[in-house]
């Protein structure tokens, strides 16, 4: 049988915080890119609230973030296709957390300042 995401462990917080900050943008883009045309104030709602949480969960990991610590943090292991040996490990180290929280910060930034001049919904989705 075949089971998602079936076991986790090694998790800082009660919260799988990094696998949060990995499909939170995903549903957004893809939200993002099955939205209506017609509405595009809609798909740049979409855009910015999926970013804006994704900024939100990188900060709440940066105050969460243990400086003594000299491994990988917020580590979450899953077993994906157990039969296949398929799984999923992160985890967060000092210099990479940087850099996830510089990139929430600056995709919200960039989806207010931006005003593409066609193909709006691409643009917001990728």
């Amino acid at each position: 049988m075949i089971s998602i995401f079936a076991s986790e462990t090694g998790a800082t917080l009660p919260f799988p915080i990094l696998t949060a900050l990995i499909l939170v943008p995903l549903v957004g883009s893809l939200l993002t890119l099955f939205s209506s045309q017609r509405r595009p104030e809609i798909t740049k709602l979409i855009a910015l609230l999926s970013s804006v949480l994704t900024g939100a969960l990188g900060l709440w990991m940066l105050a969460s973030f243990n400086t003594g610590e000299a491994s990988y943090q917020f580590a979450s292991k899953h077993q994906w296709i157990s039969s296949w040996g398929i799984g999923w490990h992160v985890g967060v180290d000092g210099i990479s957390l940087f850099l996830v929280v510089l990139t929430g910060i600056l995709f919200p930034l960039v989806i207010v300042g931006c005003d593409p001049h066609h193909d709006e919904k691409r643009y917001l989705a990728w």
